[in-house]
């Protein structure tokens, strides 16, 4: 009774040692994500600030100009880097679009994982934000009324400043999590180092 019992073991055993195989790098990954502080991803290595803890963005309540929806679940499974201001796009949003825009070309073949957005408090673009965005091709645009969108920028909110007015770039993970910020003088050299750690660290997305 003995043999054949083994042998009853063995599609079990092979099953478990294929789903190790296939689940014990992604389990990795997101072990070396969670311990930014102990990899690398925080502290003088890191040059933008870590959100901590990271936060979900929830339910998004944005269109686009044509008045597409766009939601949550949308972002999940890639990295976005975050713009949020109005209808207008003033010399420092133009800066910092064009700094993400340099940065996300700097990434080489992983760019295609990196995607762009511009959280507006509007329905549509103004004449400044249309004039800039043929400049910036697929980069999201997307906005809503203010009442609607607030509790989007309020996940945005840190340090107690309006997101609106502090010209920050976001980083959001592909869970939908926003885990990083910088401020407008940030380096495009930092910001790239720091994404190429995250996109070697994370197998998703």
């Amino acid at each position: 009774m003995s043999a054949p019992a083994r042998r009853e073991g063995r599609p079990s055993l092979t099953v478990a040692l294929l789903i190790v195989t296939f689940v014990a790098p992604v389990i990795a990954a997101w072990v070396l994500y969670l311990s930014a502080d102990r990899w690398g991803l925080a502290g003088r290595a890191a040059h933008g600030t870590l959100v901590q803890p990271p936060r979900p963005l929830g339910e998004l309540a944005l269109r686009t100009p044509d008045g597409a929806p766009l939601t949550a679940a949308e972002l999940r499974g890639r990295w976005w880097v975050v713009y949020v201001g109005g209808t207008e796009c003033d010399g420092l949003c133009g800066e910092s679009l064009y700094k993400v825009r340099q940065v996300r070309l700097a990434l080489g073949t992983d760019m295609r994982r990196v995607r762009r957005l511009y959280i507006m408090d509007g329905e549509r673009p103004a004449a400044s934000l249309r004039a800039i965005l043929p400049h910036h091709p697929g980069l999201v645009v997307a906005g809503g009324p203010p009442e609607a969108i607030a509790p989007l920028l309020e996940r945005f909110r840190l340090d107690g400043r309006d997101p609106r007015r502090a010209g920050r770039l976001y980083v959001v993970d592909p869970r939908g999590m926003l885990i990083l910020v910088y401020e407008p003088g940030a380096e495009p050299d930092g910001i790239l180092k720091d994404l190429q750690r995250l996109l070697r660290a994370s197998r998703i997305g």
